[in-house]
């Protein structure tokens, strides 16, 4: 466990979590991947403790590239992200059964 409550398992090199590992922020989320100096890099997941669930692609600890985020409410949206931001082509399914 680090000093701020965070509790992380997985690989270091140069003394920074890189590699592929499991962190527990002290909010309740709880990202599973690979990382990049201390950073979510590659693919991981990221369960957000307000019920979101991410998995996808990352780029030094933004959503970047192709990747899903389930809402906590059943909606989703399924495509491309660009700096932690929805991005280019996607598909936005909601719970109802409308999709866009």
């Amino acid at each position: 466990m680090l000093s701020n409550g965070t509790h992380f398992d997985g690989e270091w090199r140069d003394d920074k979590y890189s590699g592929v590992g499991t962190i527990n922020y002290p909010n309740g989320d709880c990202y599973q991947g690979e990382w990049k100096e201390y950073l979510p890099h590659r693919y991981g997941k990221m369960a957000y403790k307000n019920g979101r669930l991410y998995t996808g692609e990352w780029q030094l600890g933004k959503k970047h590239g192709n990747g899903t985020m389930r809402f906590a409410n059943g909606d989703s949206y399924e495509g491309q992200w660009e700096d932690d931001l929805r991005h280019g082509f996607g598909v936005l399914k909601f719970a109802r059964g409308d999709n866009f």
